[in-house]
């Protein structure tokens, strides 16, 4: 009989805001007893994941689940590109081999936040597309398809994080795709 399988959450605030019944209810649709655990916290950046996924690579996970994006772009953190897409592939090759998957980050509501600038959605969509490009389109939640027209709030107030019931939307996305991993290893 196969053990359990064992999905690490890597990433920024994305994840970081999912509580225990929310990651529960993620381990139970992946099923097989999967063990999710979260080892996501907010403010991070792809830089810290990279650091996180040395450490976090010990525990020999089956897959692993990014959140990573939201942060680089942000105009007070500003991760050059290419240093980003440097980093996602340090993250792939530290997990090796277990898969990396991505949650895509959504499309955010522009704050001006005093002092620290404006988050935009075109900045977001272009570091979008650097996670699509190393991990892969296919290897992605695909956040904004899943979310776009939802009957309910896809953001919180701060138009940035997501919602509980966007997290109860985006589950059996993620699930699935951890599933379709889990089967092809």
């Amino acid at each position: 009989m196969k053990p359990a399988p064992t999905v690490i959450l890597v990433g920024d605030s994305m994840f970081a805001r999912m509580n225990k019944p929310l990651i529960g209810s993620l381990a139970t649709a992946i099923g097989s007893g999967a063990r999710v655990l979260n080892c996501a916290a907010g403010g991070s950046d792809s830089g810290d994941s990279r650091s996180a996924a040395q450490l976090l690579a010990r525990v020999r996970p089956d897959v692993v689940l990014l959140s990573v994006g939201t942060n680089d772009c942000a105009p007070w953190k500003a991760v050059p590109e290419n240093d980003f897409t440097d980093n996602l592939a340090a993250i792939i090759g530290a997990f090796r081999p277990a898969p990396v998957l991505a949650l895509l980050s959504p499309a955010i509501i522009e704050i001006d936040r005093p002092g620290q600038g404006v988050r935009t959605n075109a900045a977001m969509s272009r570091y979008r597309d650097l996670v699509q490009a190393v991990i892969g389109a296919e290897r992605s939640v695909p956040t904004n398809v899943i979310l776009d027209g939802a009957p309910f709030p896809a953001l919180e107030a701060d138009g940035l994080h997501l919602t509980v019931d966007s997290y109860r939307a985006l589950i059996p996305a993620m699930a699935r795709l951890i599933r379709d991993r889990l089967s092809s290893t």
